[in-house]
């Protein structure tokens, strides 16, 4: 379990350089293959949902952010939707209240 632990950090730190590089789903990519090597592994969690986010706000609808993208919905979600999909997002992704 312990090589796995390290072969994850290994990965885990491709992750960050990939999104030092602007490579939002190469970052994305690897992170989740961190994930799958070692679940428990600090912050691993909140970096994927962070990488998401980043990979969606790339999505661009007639050269414009596709803002329901980076919050997973389709344009034909309701208000409530949006408001619930933005809180949950903002809860998992704020570092204060998210200590993983």
């Amino acid at each position: 379990m312990e090589a796995n632990k390290e072969e994850a950090l290994n990965v885990k730190e491709i992750a960050e350089k990939r999104f030092c590089e602007r490579d939002f789903a190469g970052a994305k990519t690897y992170a989740l293959k961190a994930k799958s090597l070692h679940p428990g592994l600090e912050g691993i969690s909140q970096m994927v949902s962070t990488f998401e986010v980043h990979a969606a706000s790339e999505v661009k609808c007639s050269g414009e952010t596709n803002y329901y993208s980076i919050l997973g919905l389709k344009p034909t979600a309701d208000r409530d939707a949006v408001k619930k999909q933005y809180r949950k997002l903002a809860v998992l992704l704020y570092p204060d209240k998210n200590k993983s």
